[in-house]
């Protein structure tokens, strides 16, 4: 039986970032040591979630939840509840495939990326985040998602024409060439270029 979370029995949205070496920080700069923190059990992400006491003080709600960007799994396994990240993979090899990142198995955002186990090359073609998500940390975890992929290759992303995307690849910072894609001729091939 699917839940609705209509009453939000389940909590809200709070901000999400990827769970990796931790600085001892809250997502807002405050040190932990110094401030405090507090933890907390999300139902709607099946996550915990930490709350930071210096943000409390600030009448911030100062709470989010991590999530291992390396922890994914695929369409047949994926949970039924929370947030997961989904790896959607390619119809050929070298070709673009997805993580989507989804709460409750409904798709929140994804990041496309071509992977060359050959030449160890890896493109982000895209991010994309729905609108009522944006701005909660779900960019940068599928970011980080991506690169947990591959991690010794070499990243570079499309083209980025517009503010808002740059505005996003620059507080973000993936370790990639921005904006200057480095397809090569086996993503080309996949991608049915001319080589």
């Amino acid at each position: 039986m699917a839940r609705s979370g209509s009453q939000k029995e389940f909590g809200s949205i709070v901000p999400v970032r990827p769970r990796m070496d931790d600085d001892g920080r809250c997502p807002w700069g405050h040190d932990l040591a110094i401030g405090g923190c507090t933890s907390s059990y999300s139902h709607l992400y099946d996550l915990p979630v930490t709350y930071c006491a210096a943000c409390r003080t600030a009448r911030r709600r100062g709470a989010w939840a991590e999530l291992d960007p390396a922890e994914q799994t695929t369409n047949q396994t994926a949970p039924q509840q929370g947030l997961a990240l989904i790896a959607v993979p390619p119809s050929r090899r070298a070709g673009i495939g997805r993580i989507e990142v989804r709460l409750d198995r409904e798709r929140l955002g994804y990041v496309g990326l071509a992977l060359c186990s050959v030449e160890r090359r890896a493109v982000i073609e895209e991010v994309e985040v729905g609108e009522p998500y944006r701005r909660h940390g779900f960019g940068r975890l599928l970011i980080a998602a991506a690169v947990a992929r591959a991690p010794l290759y070499h990243w570079s992303t499309a083209a980025v024409p517009d503010g808002p995307a740059r505005a996003f690849l620059a507080a973000v910072a993936p370790p990639a060439a921005i904006g200057e894609p480095f397809r090569c001729s086996h993503m080309r091939l996949a991608a049915g270029e001319p080589v």
